[in-house]
């Protein structure tokens, strides 16, 4: 007999039924996991919602940056044509210089984003799944603990 099916008695009687800890356990560990993942994100909903606005203005952000100076006027020139060429005529009329400025601005804003990104998850489903390994270990300890049958 393991420990996931020790005899134990019912409250309130003498009759004795096999308990199923680990499935029991396992059921405990859905519900609160399920409820962490959805505390976590009632919580974090305004940074997700600022993380999302600020990814839509990226294109102004890098072009405002204090890294590339110039090109946000060059871009404020070329808003006031209209039609297909106005987007070809931006960046022709950027240097090099700027237009690797801009790349690595660009680059910096979205490796800054995976990042955070990344660690919004890891902070999502890491507490839940270590609790899931706590919760196996401790598992594994016990059943060290059952005597053996013999025969």
């Amino acid at each position: 007999m393991g420990i996931d099916e020790q005899p134990s008695l019912i409250a309130g009687g003498s009759r004795r039924q096999r308990f199923r800890w680990g499935r029991g356990f396992l059921r405990l560990w859905v519900l609160l996991a399920a409820l962490w993942i959805a505390v976590s994100l009632v919580l974090s909903w305004d940074q997700l919602q600022q993380a999302r606005l600020n990814y839509a203005i990226r294109d102004d952000y890098i072009l405002a940056s204090p890294n590339c100076p110039g090109t946000l006027e060059k871009a404020n020139e070329t808003e006031r044509l209209v039609g297909p060429d106005a987007l070809q005529s931006y960046f022709r009329s950027l240097t090099d210089k700027e237009l690797r400025c801009i790349k690595q601005e660009a680059d910096s804003f979205h490796n800054k984003g995976v990042e955070q990104f990344a660690y919004f998850l890891g902070l999502l489903f890491l507490p839940p799944l270590a609790l899931l390994a706590i919760g196996i270990a401790t598992s594994w300890v016990l059943r060290g603990f059952t005597p053996q049958r013999l025969g």
